[in-house]
C-alpha cells in the first residue's frame, strides 16, 4: 500500500490487541469491490476509487498469507452498517435473539441507539414450542385413590425357589403406592388384575377404575 494513503473500511471490527486482523474478500466483493491478483506477490482490492494492496507476506504452517500494513487513524462506531438508530426488534435479531436487556446492551456497545420496545418474536415462540416437553398424562393433582392404576409385567433375572419368574407391578397414580406380584406364568396377569380390582373396591368402594398398560397379549385378555 502506498504510504500516506487514507482508506475507509465499512462494517469492520477492529481488535487493537491483535497483531493482525482478518479482512473478508468475500464481503468486499459482495459490496462491489474488484479483487485483482498479482500472483504470489500481492492482492489488490479496488472500490469507489480507493485501492488497498495486500503485499506483505506472513508465513504460516501451510504456506503464507498476504497482508496489508494499516495504521488505524480512528474508528466510527456505527454498529452493523451505517445506521446509528436501531429499533428494538431489529436489535433482538442482530444479537441472535437474546433477551431485551442483552440485545439492547449489545447494540449500545456497538455505538447504536436502540429505540422502541420489543414485540413478541415469532421465531423465539416457535423455538420454545419445539423445546417444551408435552406431558403424556393429564394433571393428576385431583386424582382419587384407586381411580387410575398403571400395570406392567416383566421377567426377573433369577427364578424363585417356587418357580416364579415373572413380576406384575401395579401403581396407584392417585397415591403413588405400588404392589408387586410374582408369577409362574404371564397368563396369571388376568387373575392378579382382578384381585387388584377387588382390593380397591374393599378399600375405597364401588368406583370407576381405569387401568393404564401396554397392548401385550395378557393385558388384552384382562
Amino acid at each position: 500500500m502506498k504510504k500516506g494513503k487514507i482508506i475507509t473500511l465499512k462494517e469492520a471490527v477492529l481488535v487493537p490487541e491483535l497483531t493482525t486482523n482478518l479482512f473478508s474478500l468475500t464481503q468486499a466483493m459482495q459490496s462491489g469491490a474488484q479483487v485483482i491478483s498479482e500472483g504470489k506477490k500481492a492482492l489488490v482490492v479496488k472500490m469507489d476509487g480507493q485501492e488497498m494492496r495486500f503485499d506483505c507476506m506472513i508465513k504460516n504452517k501451510s504456506g503464507h498469507l498476504l497482508a496489508a500494513v494499516v495504521k488505524p487513524l480512528g474508528t466510527r462506531k456505527d454498529g452493523w452498517g451505517d445506521e446509528k438508530r436501531v429499533h428494538m426488534n431489529e436489535a433482538h435479531k442482530l444479537s441472535g435473539h437474546k433477551c431485551e436487556r442483552t440485545s439492547k446492551f449489545t447494540l449500545e456497545g456497538q455505538g447504536c441507539k436502540v429505540i422502541g420496545t420489543m414485540d413478541p418474536c415469532e421465531a423465539c415462540a416457535r423455538a420454545k414450542i419445539a423445546q417444551t416437553p408435552v406431558g403424556k398424562l393429564a394433571e393428576e393433582d385431583d386424582m382419587q385413590k384407586g381411580q387410575m392404576i398403571g400395570m406392567d409385567s416383566s421377567g426377573v433375572r433369577t427364578k424363585s425357589l417356587g418357580g416364579r419368574e415373572f413380576q406384575n407391578l401395579k401403581l396407584d397414580h392417585g397415591t403413588d403406592m405400588n404392589w408387586s406380584t410374582f408369577m409362574k406364568k404371564k397368563s396369571e396377569v388376568v387373575e392378579d388384575g382382578l384381585n387388584m380390582v377387588n382390593h380397591i373396591k374393599n378399600e375405597v368402594g364401588n368406583i370407576k377404575i381405569t387401568f393404564r398398560m401396554d397392548n401385550a397379549g395378557e393385558n388384552k385378555k384382562f
